[in-house]
């Protein structure tokens, strides 16, 4: 089984890599394709499409148009819309009350601590979900969770 295996591999090794000097009779040179093609004698056809019928859905002749220039076509201009940098974000922890569901997130936005509840607002920062490895936080209409 073994000196099969070896044989069958050694022929894959050999087509794929032996066979790099040797040129290719199946392959056709472009100039040659052409030739080998009209062995009839016939001449090739040519022809051209004359598009002087109406358009069914513009309801134009299309013969009488001529192609637009590219100065001619005018793109609406790129709204560009003001990148928001966020302020710098971080979360420390939850407190949870023992006898309530309440919870306290501890942020520090741009170096000021604070503790913020759901739906709270600190500045520009709104706490939107309170988890125990991260926070949801909502700038202006971006939102982006907060890992610890």
């Amino acid at each position: 089984m073994v000196p099969v295996v070896i044989a069958i591999w050694a022929y894959v090794f050999y087509s794929i890599f032996g066979n790099k000097d040797k040129p290719d009779k199946d392959l056709l040179h472009p100039a040659n394709a052409a030739r080998l093609n009209n062995t009839t004698g016939q001449p090739v056809d040519t022809f051209s499409i004359k598009a002087d019928y109406r358009d069914p859905f513009l309801d134009k002749l299309m013969g009488g148009e001529q192609p637009k220039s590219a100065s001619a076509i005018k793109t609406p201009p790129v709204k560009v819309q003001p990148l928001t940098t966020w302020p710098q974000v971080a979360y420390f922890g939850i407190i949870k009350n023992q006898t309530g569901n309440k919870q306290l997130a501890l942020l520090q936005i741009n170096g000021k601590q604070s503790r913020m509840q759901l739906n709270q607002m600190a500045g520009d920062i709104t706490l939107m979900k309170i988890t125990k490895d991260s926070v949801q936080v909502k700038f202006g209409k971006e939102m982006k969770y907060v890992r610890r």
